[in-house]
């Protein structure tokens, strides 16, 4: 893993980089919405849920490649749907300070564990990134990274690691991951990296809120970035 300040540099300074700098940032927000989504997917019952799947999930052969999906997401009234109550959700959440939004995460972590296990959440998992088009296993974990520069147009926020100076002051740093594998860390500020760091560390505290990152909300920003 490499530390590199001019690789932020550089990040800022590319067309749209602080939209994708406050975007991928923004994690509480994103974690939140996945789990709303969930949330309102989850069903009752497990017959409830999959009927549910079986009359929104679109088949495995029928995903288009990606170039080809944001022309048929803009025809799906699903995804639409979807997009609009989380464009709506991240307006909504501007107004709340990161403690509100960490309390609130809290909850929607706490509920997800009491709730839902690993079989019953796959398939509305699978659903979400059916309708939205998204490639659950874009930042899967790999054995072994694959060789070359590390892609910042593809790269997504993965952790947060903070260390502590002699004076007693932290410091954050955003562990990104690109699509094929490839670290890199990037300096953060105080109040970005603080609540960032809050977030990630609850993720850890439950695997399964931690997978569904990775498999949909990395994919999830990464499309908004692509299609902004």
């Amino acid at each position: 893993m490499v530390d590199i300040q001019d690789s932020d540099r550089s990040i800022v300074a590319r067309p749209r980089g602080r939209y994708r700098r406050a975007l991928m940032i923004s994690t509480i927000v994103h974690v939140g919405l996945l789990l709303m989504l969930i949330f309102y997917y989850y069903p009752e019952q497990k017959s409830a849920a999959k009927s549910s799947v079986a009359g929104q999930a679109k088949p495995e052969s029928t995903r288009l490649p990606n170039e080809s999906r944001s022309t048929a997401l803009a025809m799906d009234p699903e995804a639409a749907k979807i997009r609009a109550s989380i464009e709506s959700q991240i307006d909504a959440s501007s107004n709340k300070s990161n403690e509100q939004k960490l309390d609130e995460l809290d909850d929607q972590l706490e509920r997800l564990e009491r709730s839902a296990e690993t079989k019953d959440i796959e398939p509305i998992a699978k659903m979400i990134a059916d309708v939205m088009g998204l490639d659950r296993n874009q930042y899967e974990s790999r054995p072994t990274p694959v060789e070359g520069v590390f892609d910042a147009n593809s790269a997504q926020l993965r952790d947060v690691q903070r260390t502590q100076d002699e004076n007693g002051k932290w410091s954050y740093q955003a562990v990104m991951i690109d699509s094929d594998g490839r670290n890199e860390t990037v300096p953060l500020t105080e109040s970005e990296g603080r609540s960032a760091y809050e977030t990630f560390e609850k993720l850890k505290q439950y695997p399964m809120a931690d997978s569904l990152y990775r498999q949909l909300v990395m994919p999830m920003i990464q499309q908004m970035l692509e299609q902004k």
